[in-house]
């Protein structure tokens, strides 16, 4: 959902450390890549950046998922 809402709304250039498909190995939950599908089904040009302080992002979604993870 968030996006789609990036595509509706021109945001500039988002920028994001870790994909959902990060997080999904994280709290060990089957992922799939709908952020690439939106983009590329849309047409937005958002110049998008990936991975920025990625190492950093995965710590903290590990450390916050550590004791929150569902079983």
């Amino acid at each position: 959902m968030c996006c789609g809402a990036m595509v509706w709304t021109h945001p500039g250039r988002p920028v994001y450390g870790a994909s959902d498909m990060v997080l999904c190995e994280i709290i060990a939950l089957p992922g799939a890549e709908p952020a690439r599908t939106v983009f590329r089904d849309s047409g937005a040009r958002t110049g998008l950046r990936a991975g920025v302080l990625r190492e950093e992002s995965i710590a903290v979604l590990k450390e916050y998922f550590a004791d929150r993870i569902k079983g």
